[in-house]
């Protein structure tokens, strides 16, 4: 597959996608509108509750209403986003694969591959979304959507109550190439992001707040219970894995050591993996998938990106915006790109050295 350039990219979004995607801004319209008015109706419920707890101190059926019913309103975001993605995903499948030749969806990254990258070194299981391969230059990669979970600490035989390890995108490329040593690429950024579970948190403060101010005590320590609770867990799901057991490498560009921490066991092959060029295509990565923590395997013949992000990559649209917007499909064109730039760079095409 040659790759695309960006105008014949565009001009197949016209004619093939774009037509498609004005069809379903009526249903996208209508399910926002539904998700809306069911919310609301949710936050006002809890309003309601909130007024009537007053006229029966006794039962804390009330209480409990002025903070669940909201919350089930804010989950309820979640399955309308996916019924709405999987139905305009069916839908806009063949124009799709007229933009992006050579693409088969339903691929994801070998568990075996995930192992042995050494990109994570405590998870028990993977849990995948969406996922597809594809060819450029005879050079095959998959991309997947995954959940990395452990339900025990493999260090102290602890248990958890499926701490997540890790929540984004995994992208592998088969080269021709023998890579000799294990080399490890993590961002210093930090990997905390909100999620549904800080939602919960920001909603049992606000409802907290209200009751300090009405003096209702044993509400009071009926939500403090929970938040607590809740940001016990939030905290469990978002421990940052251990550091790799390999060497560090301090390499000269001080920019780069800045935002990147490098290990490896092969020192001067990890210095010419990473170069000043290479550098700069990572960066694109961090730039065209709109996250700051990214992670980069060298091993055998693969290289490997982890990408943490809770946004859904290669989308052409969503539920929230407009689908007649090409900048979602703009957003595709680059993270495809970004690929395409890898490929090139290391000529993983070519069954040379590296």
């Amino acid at each position: 597959m040659e790759k695309l350039s960006r105008q014949k990219f565009y001009e197949t979004y016209i004619k093939d996608l774009l037509p498609i995607l004005e069809q379903f801004e009526p249903l996208r319209k209508k399910m926002l509108m539904q998700l809306i008015l069911s919310v609301t109706l949710c936050f006002l419920l809890g309003y309601i509750s909130y007024l009537l707890r007053g006229l029966d101190t006794e039962k804390p059926l009330f209480h409990f209403m002025t903070v669940l019913v909201p919350i089930a309103g804010v989950c309820l975001i979640y399955p309308f986003k996916v019924v709405f993605k999987n139905k305009l995903k069916r839908k806009c499948m063949p124009a799709i694969r007229k933009c992006s030749k050579n693409i088969t969806w339903g691929y994801p990254t070998e568990k075996s591959l995930l192992k042995k990258s050494n990109l994570f070194e405590y998870y028990d299981d993977v849990h995948y979304d969406d996922s597809f391969m594809m060819k450029y230059q005879n050079v095959k990669f998959n991309v997947t959507e995954a959940i990395l979970h452990t339900v025990q600490d493999a260090r102290h035989k602890e248990p958890y109550q499926n701490r997540i390890v890790f929540r984004g995108a995994i992208i592998s490329i088969s080269a021709n190439k023998k890579i000799k040593a294990n080399t490890l690429i993590f961002s210093k950024e930090s990997i905390l992001k909100p999620d549904i579970y800080l939602m919960f948190l920001i909603l049992e403060i606000f409802f907290l707040i209200i009751y300090l101010l009405t003096t209702d005590c044993s509400a009071i320590v009926t939500l403090t219970v929970v938040l607590i609770w809740h940001l016990i867990y939030w905290m469990c799901n978002y421990k940052k894995n251990s550091k790799p057991k390999l060497e560090k490498i301090k390499l000269e560009d001080v920019i780069f050591d800045k935002k990147f921490d490098v290990y490896s066991k092969d020192q001067i092959e990890s210095r010419y993996l990473i170069t000043t060029a290479f550098m700069d295509r990572l960066n694109n990565f961090k730039v065209a998938f709109k996250t700051k923590s990214i992670r980069c395997s060298f091993f055998d013949n693969n290289i490997m990106f982890a990408l943490k992000t809770s946004k859904d990559l290669f989308e052409i649209g969503n539920l929230f915006t407009s689908l007649t917007d090409s900048k979602n499909f703009e957003d595709f064109y680059l993270q495809l790109s970004s690929i395409y730039e890898i490929i090139d760079y290391f000529k993983l095409n070519e069954r040379t050295g590296l």
